[in-house]
Order: C-alpha cells, then sequence, then structure tokens
C-alpha cells in the first residue's frame, strides 16, 4: 500500500501544479506558496495510505480545501485598505446638490420654519431637533421628556410637509 513518502516524483509535480491551478484560479496570487504548504502538510503526516496511487490526487485537493479555507480567513483577517493621501476628501451632497445649493436650500427651509411653525415646535427644532445626540435627553422627568418627543416628532413632520419633502425624494 503507497503512503505518501512512497509516491514518486511524477506524481508530486502533478499535484503541484493542479494545486497552484487551484489556488490561482480561486483568486490568489500567492498559489504556488499555498500548493506548497498543502504539499508540505501531506509529507508531515505519515498515517495516510492509499489503495492506489490516483487517490493522493484526492488527498491533495481535500488538503487544499482546509488551506484554502484558512487562505480566506487569514485574508480577511489581514485586510487592509490603506488611505490613499492623494484622494480627496469625499464630498457628501444631498438630492444632488452641490455645497452653495445646499446652503441656499437650507436658508429657505429656516425661514419656512420661523414663518409657518409655532416658536415652541421651532425652538424644539432648534434645541433638539438638529442633533441626533440630544435625542432621549431630557431634564425633565419621563412624563415631560415624552412629551417634548411627541412634539418634536410633530414639529419636524410639520416642517416636512410645509416644505414639500416628500417631493424632494
Amino acid at each position: 500500500m503507497p503512503t505518501s513518502r512512497s509516491i514518486p516524483e511524477s506524481l508530486w509535480e502533478e499535484a503541484r501544479r493542479r494545486l497552484i491551478f487551484y489556488f490561482a484560479h480561486r483568486g490568489f496570487a500567492n498559489a504556488e506558496d499555498l500548493a506548497h504548504d498543502t504539499l508540505a502538510e501531506l509529507v508531515r503526516r505519515e498515517d495516510y495510505a492509499f489503495e492506489k496511487e490516483e487517490q493522493f490526487l484526492i488527498i491533495c485537493h481535500a488538503f487544499a480545501r482546509r488551506i484554502l479555507q484558512n487562505a480566506f480567513r487569514q485574508k480577511g483577517k489581514h485586510a487592509f485598505a490603506g488611505l490613499d493621501e492623494i484622494q480627496p476628501t469625499p464630498q457628501h451632497n444631498a438630492f444632488g446638490l452641490t455645497e452653495p445649493e445646499m446652503n441656499v436650500f437650507l436658508d429657505q427651509v429656516i425661514e419656512i420654519a420661523k414663518a409657518q411653525l409655532t416658536e415652541d415646535e421651532w425652538r424644539l427644532i432648534r434645541e433638539r431637533g438638529m442633533s441626533d445626540a440630544g435625542r432621549g435627553e431630557s431634564k425633565a422627568g419621563p412624563t415631560e421628556g415624552n412629551r417634548e418627543r411627541v412634539q418634536l416628532h410633530r414639529a419636524r413632520r410639520k416642517l416636512r410637509r410645509l416644505i414639500n419633502w416628500k417631493k424632494l425624494l
């Protein structure tokens, strides 16, 4: 019964070629290294005995699947996207508006809010509604806090209706 130590050199070379192909077609640039790791693992194991020499290639592919899984884990673990210093910072815009256009839009929203919202609604939106960090933080008790959150929600909804927010999306 042949073992991994008694396999002829030509079969080792065939296994090496097939393993390089196997790893290369799965997107690894270091396919040769992975093929050698697979074959080295086979050499380390003395407990594999084959009925026929052709089974050697099947066992090689079984070992290669495990090496491939480990390589995918390592690739994901060590994946690093370096920062490109030349690349400009992304410009965030809403509705396809440029920064000056967005400033004009916000000025119009503020004018509409001041003119058509009540003073309490506008105060709530200014103080607590502009930042998400202010959500849930109320100096009053739970009942007052709940009432304030409901009023804020209603004020936002009213402002959205006044500026035709749905049409903008």
